[in-house]
């Protein structure tokens, strides 16, 4: 405690007196672009006062007031009031929401951080690349994510002639260069633009490899949580290059989860069964107790999206559960006993041969 505050501290070194020496990146909070310093040395995770106020972001006043002190040599102490709670903060593919503590940070930075962010997600330091890496059982995308030190390369000079060809190729040989390219589309009023506009280059990629996630902009909807399976699928190598340009272009219509049971239609699907055949019943299989456990986790969680629903049917069907190659269990029903009184639809099937004479 001192001056009836309960006192905490935090680290920062300013750019102008190590400059390179630090982890930083450009992100943005809630449409913000802000400017981000990691430091696992500040108790919290801080962010600029001058930056809540202008934005008119809302703060909440902290159940007990704290201060602390900035600098590496005891700067004046801070008293602490405020916060802001669940922004979320996107830094090229990482975005999720964080609590701020709002301090006066100098104009170096709006946000810092500090120690809740590195027991929130556990990033992995690269040192000599100024980067982190998110591993992905703590990622909110579920995969590995690669943050880049982002720093703005100020050049002088007019038109479209800002590096030469010499100096670019230069940058991009860096192994932690960054190169975006950007496109502008003008896009007719009224309409949208169906192209990413943004795509990514990587100096340490290799040709063919599939372009990483930080690739699309943080804010694009591709890096919500509704597409995280088609983000992997993306992104794997299987995915031929000519086909994932419409993929990207029609990423809505691939999403992870069904949105709900199709909409009430005139025509009903029935299955035609012969006369005089009672309701096939058979008795459910043996499972494992893993087996089990699965069966009543894929059940609940179909009956929690609607896609099924009790039955009181007199009919019944075991199942029973296979193997896949990427491990998983999928459940399959056996419907034996309804397949041997169902009615067969016949119509007459062309030859081969004479489809094959007609071509």
């Amino acid at each position: 405690m001192q001056n009836g505050y309960p006192f905490c501290r935090y680290y920062s070194t300013k750019t102008s007196y190590a400059p390179g020496k630090l982890i930083r990146f450009h992100g943005q909070l809630t449409g913000v672009l802000v400017r981000c310093l990691y430091d696992p040395g500040a108790d919290s995770n801080f962010f600029a006062h001058s930056v809540a106020e202008s934005n008119r972001f809302t703060l909440w006043d902290l159940d007990e007031p704290t201060a602390c002190k900035g600098g590496l040599n005891g700067g004046p102490q801070l008293p602490i009031f405020q916060e802001v709670k669940g922004l979320p903060l996107c830094i090229q593919g990482f975005s999720a929401p964080l609590d701020l503590t709002v301090v006066d940070l100098d104009d170096d930075y709006d946000v810092m951080l500090g120690m809740p962010f590195c027991e929130e997600y556990i990033p992995i330091r690269h040192y000599r690349e100024k980067a982190l890496t998110i591993p992905a059982y703590e990622s909110p995308t579920g995969r590995d994510l690669l943050l880049l030190d982002s720093e703005e390369y100020l050049a002088e000079g007019e038109g479209e002639d800002f590096f030469s060809q010499r100096e670019l190729r230069w940058l991009m040989k860096r192994p932690s260069s960054h190169v975006h390219l950007f496109r502008l589309e003008a896009v007719r009023k009224g309409g949208v633009s169906n192209t990413l506009g943004v795509h990514s280059l990587q100096s340490a990629g290799k040709p063919g490899d599939p372009p990483p996630l930080s690739s699309f902009p943080p804010d694009h909807p591709i890096n919500s949580s509704t597409y995280t399976g088609f983000r992997k699928h993306l992104q794997s190598k299987e995915v031929p290059p000519s086909v994932r340009p419409v993929l990207e272009k029609h990423f809505d219509r691939c999403l992870d989860e069904l949105p709900g049971l199709p909409p009430h239609r005139k025509i009903e699907c029935e299955i035609k069964l012969e006369a005089r055949h009672s309701p096939p019943v058979r008795a459910p299989y043996r499972l494992s107790y893993g087996q089990l456990d699965e069966l009543r986790q894929q059940l609940d969680s179909y009956l929690e999206k609607g896609h099924i629903r009790p039955s009181t049917s007199p009919y019944a069907a075991p199942v029973l559960f296979v193997q896949k190659a990427d491990g998983m269990q999928r459940m399959c029903i056996d419907f034996t006993g309804l397949n041997k009184i169902t009615v067969r639809d016949k119509f007459p099937i062309p030859h081969p041969e004479e489809l094959l004479s007609r071509l």
